[in-house]
């Protein structure tokens, strides 16, 4: 027997703008409370790690559809799909290292250091590849022919490739690790 999952639409949600201002700034407002307290100044970094991840994403999102709207474009669109993950990857990217600038926290702590370059584009390569083959596989079970397939091909790597940049760039292992 199938159980079916519904689920209530709120009119407040986490897509609501205020919802989604509010978390970085309790984040900021936290971070700022740990680090005045002498007794709690270990943790600061905590409360500064979710504010940087809840900014980047606001920030992304509220800048991801101005440059569609800049050059005309809908987000229903193949091309207007890739410029609006291109262009919310890089927002998110810049917003954190800037923001972990701001606070004088090593850069390194989110992987951009000077280290093993080849170990580290193998990964890179490896982990593309991966994603690749699995966003080709599931394109392909569009049943659409191998003419439409390989003609997309290169949209498919470069959704690809931004989603591997937007993920890393959201989360990142080192930077919670070291708090």
């Amino acid at each position: 027997m199938r159980t079916k999952l519904t689920f209530r639409k709120n009119k407040q949600s986490n897509k609501s703008i205020i919802y989604k201002a509010s978390l970085p700034i309790a984040f900021l407002l936290l971070s700022l409370f740990l680090h005045s307290r002498e007794s709690l100044e270990v943790y600061w970094q905590v409360g500064y790690a979710f504010f940087v991840a809840f900014f980047a994403n606001l920030f992304g999102a509220l800048s991801g559809p101005l440059l569609l709207r800049l050059l005309k474009l809908s987000s229903e669109t193949i091309k207007g799909m890739a410029l609006a993950k291109f262009s919310e990857a890089l927002v998110i990217i810049a917003s954190i290292i800037v923001l972990i600038m701001i606070a004088g926290i090593d850069i390194g702590s989110i992987y951009l250091q000077v280290g093993n370059l080849p170990l580290g584009l193998a990964i890179g390569l490896m982990a593309f590849s991966l994603f690749a083959i699995i966003a080709f596989l599931q394109v392909k079970s569009f049943k659409l022919g191998s003419k439409t397939l390989i003609s997309l091909l290169l949209r498919i790597l470069t959704f690809v490739f931004f989603k591997c940049l937007h993920g890393r760039a959201v989360v990142s292992r080192d930077f919670l690790e070291q708090v």
